[in-house]
């Protein structure tokens, strides 16, 4: 007894239990209880390296892990920055769109207003060239009045000369009458002359309102196909603003999923922070637990088993 006493936690020795007395038994009995402590002090010593060597695993893990939670909140964070960035430049788009909107609108209504314009410009053409057609037809009628007072002019330029001939063989008689003649001779021609200018006046007038018409039905042509033009561009500048105001919308769409994604992406941030945190403290807990399973292990490394 004394010997296994100074045997300093070998619990590989036994007593001598041969014996079928009081103190046989007493000594199978202590065996038997050395045994037991044999086997409990095996199964701590298996148990804390297990136990040390999980945790140091786990501790491991936990450390990458926060690392990992680490590394991916900074990259929530840096993400958040960009998206922060991209908010403010649809917010930005979406401005400068509604803004081009207005201004399409506003010339979509500038171009109906010239094409009203245009309109009422042809039409002005149009009433100008009928009243420069009346016109050219009240000149031919004035022209054919014009020749009918030349004929009359030519027939009384040949009686006057026919009755300066009659008074001529009267002689004296006939004297103051051929006077008459020859003033209304000499007014025949100048009525005769005056009417050859104005027939030359109206044929002059008659070319420039041939001209004038020409000019204007160019004019109108031109003017219809001016219209037909802004006609055409309201089309387009509508178009253009019915575009603009969709691509607006899904600027602003796209601003109010952007400021989703951001809160998204704060939350997972803020949570990938107290999940790095939590790990670096289960990393503590481990390396706790390592520690007290080495001085474990230490405590029961004095025995031999």
């Amino acid at each position: 007894m004394g010997e296994l006493a100074n045997n300093e936690g070998d619990l590989t020795r036994r007593l001598p239990d041969t014996g079928k007395d009081e103190i046989g038994q007493l000594a199978k009995s202590f065996n038997s209880m050395l045994s037991s402590y044999q086997a409990i002090i095996r199964n701590i010593i298996d148990s804390s390296r297990e136990v040390s060597g999980a945790s140091q695993e786990i501790s491991a893990s936990t450390e990458e892990i926060a690392s990992g939670n680490q590394e991916q909140s900074a990259a929530a964070l840096q993400i958040n920055e960009l998206f922060k960035e991209l908010n403010a430049s649809m917010e930005t788009i979406a401005s400068n769109t509604e803004h081009a909107a207005e201004i399409a609108g506003k010339t979509s209504e500038i171009a109906r207003e010239g094409g009203i314009i245009i309109q009422k410009t042809s039409d002005g053409m149009n009433e100008l060239c009928r009243q420069i057609n009346i016109l050219e037809s009240d000149s031919d009628k004035i022209g054919e009045i014009v020749e009918v007072i030349d004929e009359i002019a030519d027939q009384t330029n040949l009686l006057a000369l026919n009755a300066a001939i009659e008074a001529a063989r009267a002689g004296d008689h006939g004297r103051g009458f051929a006077v008459v003649a020859d003033e209304v001779r000499k007014l025949a021609e100048r009525s005769s002359d005056a009417t050859k200018e104005i027939a030359g006046i109206i044929r002059s007038m008659q070319n420039n309102m041939k001209q004038s018409v020409k000019a204007t039905e160019q004019t109108a042509a031109y003017t219809e196909q001016s219209g037909q033009a802004f006609g055409s561009i309201v089309g387009m500048v509508e178009n253009t603003s019915a575009r603009v105001l969709e691509i607006a919308a899904a600027a602003e769409e796209q601003t109010a999923q952007s400021g989703n994604i951001l809160n998204a992406i704060e939350t997972i941030a803020a949570a990938s922070e107290e999940a790095a945190a939590a790990s670096q403290e289960v990393a503590n807990a481990s390396q706790s637990l390592s520690k007290l399973s080495e001085s474990l292990s230490e405590s029961v490394s004095s025995f031999k088993v």
